[in-house]
């Protein structure tokens, strides 16, 4: 397996929560102060994503 370090764009269409998630339920003034920290001061460590699948699909799934 390769890694490398690409950029992409903090949209939607092109970032998807992974559906193994086992996190289904968000407390929403926390998301909503983690929104802002995030606006604010950035992402202070990296995310890690692996694209979608199957192999061709538009879009990287989160990991962590």
């Amino acid at each position: 397996m390769t890694e490398k370090i690409i950029s992409i764009p903090l949209d939607p269409q092109y970032l998807h929560e992974s559906p193994s998630n086992p996190r289904t339920s968000f407390n929403p003034a926390k998301l909503a102060e983690l929104a802002e920290s995030i606006k604010s001061q950035g992402l202070l460590q990296p995310v890690v994503v692996r694209p979608l699948l199957p192999e061709g699909s538009d879009g990287y799934e989160l990991v962590f």
